[in-house]
């Protein structure tokens, strides 16, 4: 009889712990996301005021990345398309070159 309550004890005790420390977690996560991020936040809106090429400038960059990483999706799909020419002929007829095929056609229509 002993060793069950001692079992029941140990198990609630565990569960408890978790509990505790899973709330715990949350309250920090939210404390250092309002304390710390707002500092930067309003770090980052205020250089934005005073010098709004630097908002301009973050954009460009982002808008650049985009487009690279499109440019370069667009790339390895043709590339797979001229290696499947001369080293796999079947690869146009297969599922992937069938798709392959319907982007570029949909990328040139544009």
């Amino acid at each position: 009889m002993p060793r069950k309550k001692n079992k029941k004890k140990r198990r609630f005790l565990k569960v408890l712990k978790i509990t505790i420390l899973i709330i715990a977690n949350i309250v920090v996560a939210v404390a250092k996301t309002i304390f710390i991020d707002l500092f930067k936040n309003l770090k980052q809106y205020i250089i934005y005021a005073v010098r709004p090429e630097e908002k301009e400038r973050i954009k460009m960059k982002l808008t650049t990345e985009k487009t690279i990483s499109l440019i370069n999706e667009r790339l390895q799909r043709l590339e797979r398309l001229v290696y499947s020419i001369f080293e796999d002929p079947e690869y146009t007829k297969r599922k992937e070159g069938k798709y392959d095929i319907k982007e570029l056609k949909k990328e040139v229509q544009k």
